[in-house]
């Protein structure tokens, strides 16, 4: 309970200076509270992605790996090239130093960690993979298990998916996109945290439009995906 009274009190702080009984100026300062906190945490996030491709330094410029950010989710894009052979999902002996330090790093990154398979759209038919579907949730498995080897990193925080040819970055149309489509790519989803999101709950329920408004910033000035603020 006294967490939500402060929630409230943050939200209505803004509305109630200087006696403002404006609805619109309500609302601008209602939204700008929640925004500044935003901007807060999307910074954080950015500072560990920075902080990830300083120790990744060597092996982004090698084209290993890329590191990206968007709103509150870190991607670490495992290429292909450099550590697996094609149609295996075993990982090469020279990319297993790489996955020590994406380890060591992920010790100290709050958030939930989402691995990700994904194929290019050459259909593929072995002994040990039926479709792109076994091949990419395999090598997802793998990259996975490598990572629990540090039994700091607690497994309850993980998911893992296999997308096969369904989530392209670039077009298949030659050799060059399919190289870039075939990838395993590590998200940490950090989330709003328990604070944002109680407020933007309560601005839900108790003025949905303003709410809407504050949604719709979020989304296109933070780049946070539309189920991220409910």
């Amino acid at each position: 309970q006294k967490t939500t009274d402060e929630s409230r009190n943050s939200l209505d702080v803004a509305c109630q200076d200087q006696g403002s009984s404006n609805t619109g100026e309500s609302g601008d300062a209602q939204t700008m509270v929640v925004v500044d906190k935003i901007k807060d945490l999307v910074g954080e996030t950015e500072r560990d992605a920075i902080d990830l491709a300083t120790a990744l330094s060597k092996e982004i410029a090698a084209g290993v790996l890329e590191i990206e950010t968007s709103g509150r989710r870190i991607t670490i894009r495992i290429k292909e090239h450099g550590s697996f052979r094609s149609g295996s999902d075993q990982l090469s002996d020279d990319f297993k130093p790489v996955l020590k330090i994406i380890r060591q790093q992920l010790r100290d990154i709050d958030g939930d960690i989402i691995v990700e398979g994904h194929t290019d759209d050459d259909p593929i038919s072995t002994a040990r993979f039926r479709s792109n579907w076994a091949l990419s949730s395999a090598r997802a498995v793998s990259v996975a298990h490598g990572l629990f080897e540090d039994p700091e990193l607690d497994q309850e925080r993980f998911s893992i998916s296999g997308y096969a040819e369904t989530r392209p970055l670039v077009s298949n149309v030659n050799a060059a996109g399919k190289a870039r489509n075939r990838r395993v790519e590590v998200i940490v989803h950090q989330g709003l945290g328990a604070e944002v999101s109680e407020e933007l709950e309560i601005l839900k329920n108790e003025n949905p439009s303003i709410y809407e408004n504050v949604r719709q910033e979020l989304i296109q000035r933070f780049e946070l995906s539309p189920e991220e603020i409910f």
